[in-house]
């Protein structure tokens, strides 16, 4: 039985395809797997029952970002960094350090999918959410030293994992992308409510109640994004339909009515890229 990795997809952003992603389509494109845990940010090693482990995320970011500019990326004149999920938070993260790297560029900008995550304050249990989860990784891969200093000297480093607490402090033009009803984000915010997790997955077990809790919920989280007038320089583009990693998912083509207009998510953010016009979208169609 083959032990080799199965190829990478690469669709979508990444797809060679000059019909469907014109702009795109003859980039050289690097996929970096997604494998230590900690964003990219892990640095240390401890002990368990016998057996040595180590967390070696940042320097794995470190030792692919080299290669790459060993091998022709410093040339580049037009950039991107994105991940989704984790990697939307590893590309928030390491935005600004990824800039630094190319100098010369004459564009550099990053898309962070699905990664603005956030501890809810309103309806998060503190013992089972992402605090606890949070404070738990930056003990265990030490990366507290990889995290923004802007930040870690403000806050604790654990917080410094929500981009709410690091947006500020981005020079690097970013662009959030995410459902108001993120998947991931909603079953470790209500993780103990099956009924509202039957409602994300299912509109026919949803009730007047939980429709208004999903509600608020929608507007804590809308009240953390970036200030309206950096739309420049920091691209909102928030959908309403569950889902969880849209840039790697049909959803990137599929037409969307967002403001009374059918447009997909791949154009809005290749017009923001591409200085065509700020995006700063909230999908106003009231789902759940």
């Amino acid at each position: 039985m083959s032990s080799d990795p199965k190829p990478f997809y690469f669709g979508n952003i990444m797809s060679d395809n000059e019909e469907t992603n014109s702009d795109f389509f003859n980039w050289n494109k690097v996929a970096i797997t997604y494998c230590d845990g900690s964003s990219f940010t892990g640095d240390s090693q401890t002990t368990y029952n016998g057996t040595n482990l180590y967390f070696r995320g940042a320097r794995i970011f470190d030792a692919v970002m080299q290669e790459l500019l060993q091998k022709g990326m410093g040339m580049a004149q037009n950039a991107l960094l994105f991940g989704s999920s984790a990697g939307g938070i590893a590309t928030t993260l390491h935005c600004d350090g990824f800039r630094n790297l190319l100098p010369h560029a004459s564009r550099v900008k990053c898309l962070s999918d699905a990664g603005y995550f956030f501890p809810s304050k309103k309806f998060e249990d503190e013992r089972n959410s992402f605090t606890p989860t949070f404070q738990g990784l930056i003990t265990l891969h030490g990366s507290t030293k990889s995290l923004p200093k802007t930040c870690t000297s403000r806050l604790s480093p654990h917080l410094c994992f929500f981009p709410q607490n690091v947006q500020q402090d981005i020079q690097t033009p970013i662009f959030f992308l995410m459902s108001a009803y993120d998947i991931i984000q909603v079953t470790w915010t209500f993780k103990r409510n099956e009924t509202i997790l039957s409602c994300i997955l299912d509109d026919s077990f949803c009730s007047t109640e939980i429709y208004r809790v999903l509600q608020d919920f929608r507007q804590e989280f809308l009240s953390l994004l970036p200030n309206q007038s950096n739309s420049s320089s920091k691209g909102v583009l928030i959908t309403s339909p569950s889902a969880h990693g849209q840039e790697t998912s049909k959803n990137w083509y599929l037409d969307m009515v967002i403001e009374g207009s059918n447009e997909t998510i791949a154009k809005l953010f290749r017009d923001w890229y591409f200085d065509k016009r700020g995006i700063y979208i909230i999908d106003r169609y009231p789902f759940p």
